[in-house]
């Protein structure tokens, strides 16, 4: 006969599964070794076969330790950071285990993404989160799918795109730390691909109902949602429409858009023949809004929006960019970098922000045509004159030329802001400030080609056709 588990049970069975966790975190350090020796011996002309079983049984221990520690209730167990530990080895120094499997690729990044949302998440365990996040990306482009490296990345920049929405809800009604929860649902196709790598739990795309990948989300606004941590052999066949990730406050939604552009910028730079075709002018305008947006001054995110923002424009064509919203953009850091004090002179945290700032409003500037130059060019100079004018100490002095170079450009773009040219005129007494000064008016003061003349010319050039 069939026996009913009790309470009693169910506390026994606790046990038993911690006890046997311990066993498989022991098993996992185990496999690492004997896969380093197994990878020493094919090196030395043994088979590979062994190294190749020890890769499959590696995921098996992996995932069941992930299904157990990666969630938010084990969040900050001693457990988890040990297993988070040993994914950072395996990503190290056993990268096959992960190029040789693009869906556990993804389901390892399904399991780690929504627990960067768990408040109290130390510093340190929040950055081997990101760093794994991004190593994982990496591993997935080189692990010859790059139809599921392209699901990850069209994930990663419309995950942008909505934690910008969040940003600006939180924006519009400050002072709730903790108000206005959000359930992002994202990486669809990511997961619809994962759950179709016909697994011993997942059932195939045949037996489930719609299991097309129907684009970011459901129609009828209800979003039923992928659970990676259950078996669902058991159950009825689920529709996958993404994973959720809960964004329960400002402080979360903040942290998620800071990882959301680390990850895009990562992305950019591994793949960029890929991710290219998936960051839209849409894309664009919502990394701008987090770099216009005062109200991340001084923090990780704006940086990492900076970063994004600059890799966007070195490696996607200017033409799809929206150059006149992105050069308002970072004409309204440059203001605002000429009245934050972002640290002492020379401290590694300026030096970084002032650098990545400069080449940002390099990039976006070189790329922009004429025309966003001039819509932008009030903007954008009295964004480098208050750069300027705060002072060589003020800022880094490759932020400084930046601001120069730009000045330049939006003088050039408009000749009538020769009038707001004076205010420089105390720190006429650098020598690039000087330069700037003459590049600028030199166009004004200089002898006008006369008008007759330039008209006999062009007849003359008639006659002769």
């Amino acid at each position: 006969g069939g026996h009913m588990a009790g309470p009693e049970d169910d506390a026994r069975g606790a046990v038993a599964q911690a006890s046997v966790l311990e066993k498989d975190l022991k098993d996992l350090e185990r496999l690492l070794k004997a896969d380093q020796a197994a990878v020493a011996a094919a090196n030395g002309g043994a088979a590979g076969g062994e190294s190749a079983r020890i890769k499959q049984s590696l995921r098996t221990v992996l995932r069941k330790l992930m299904e157990a520690y990666f969630n938010p209730l084990n969040v900050h167990k001693r457990e988890m950071r040990s297993l988070l530990g040993l994914l950072r080895v395996a990503l190290q120094r056993h990268a096959e285990i992960f190029t040789g499997s693009s869906t556990f690729c993804v389901r390892t990044f399904a399991h780690l993404l929504p627990l960067l949302t768990c408040a109290g998440l130390s510093e340190s365990v929040t950055d081997t989160i990101v760093w794994t996040l991004c190593q994982l990306s990496s591993q997935l482009s080189n692990a010859g799918d790059p139809k599921t490296f392209a699901a990850l990345c069209v994930g990663i920049a419309e995950l942008v795109e909505d934690v910008a929405q969040v940003l600006e809800i939180h924006s519009c009604a400050p002072g709730h730390p903790h108000g206005h929860g959000a359930v992002l649902c994202c990486f669809g196709e990511a997961m619809r691909r994962m759950c179709d790598d016909a697994g011993p739990d997942t059932p195939p795309q045949s037996e489930r109902p719609d299991g097309r990948g129907s684009g970011r989300k459901p129609a009828n606004g209800e979003s039923r949602v992928l659970d990676v941590s259950r078996h669902t052999r058991d159950v009825a066949p689920v529709r996958v429409d993404g994973l959720a990730v809960e964004v329960g406050g400002s402080e979360a939604a903040e942290r998620v858009a800071t990882v959301a552009c680390k990850l895009l910028t990562h992305a950019l730079r591994v793949g960029p023949h890929v991710t290219t075709g998936f960051v839209s002018p849409a894309t664009a305008r919502a990394v701008s809004h987090i770099v216009a947006s005062p109200a991340y001054a001084d923090r990780a995110l704006r940086r990492a929006a900076v970063a994004t923002l600059r890799t966007v424009f070195t490696e996607s064509a200017a033409l799809i960019l929206p150059g006149e919203t992105c050069l308002r953009a970072v004409a309204s850091a440059l203001f605002e970098r000429a009245n934050v004090d972002t640290g002492p002179a020379g401290s590694v945290e300026r030096e970084g922000y002032d650098g990545e700032l400069a080449a940002c409003v390099d990039a976006v500037a070189s790329a922009s045509d004429i025309a966003d130059v001039a819509a932008c060019a009030d903007a954008a100079a009295t964004a480098s004159i208050a750069v300027v004018a705060s002072g060589e100490e003020a800022c880094g002095a490759n932020l400084r030329a930046s601001a120069l170079r730009t000045l330049r450009m939006s003088v050039a773009a408009k000749p009538a802001l020769v009038s707001a040219l004076p205010g420089l005129l105390p720190h006429a007494g650098s020598r690039d400030v000087a330069d700037a000064l003459i590049a600028c008016l030199h166009p004004v003061f200089a002898p006008k080609v006369s008008t007759f003349t330039e008209k006999r010319r062009r007849l003359g050039g008639g006659d002769e056709v």
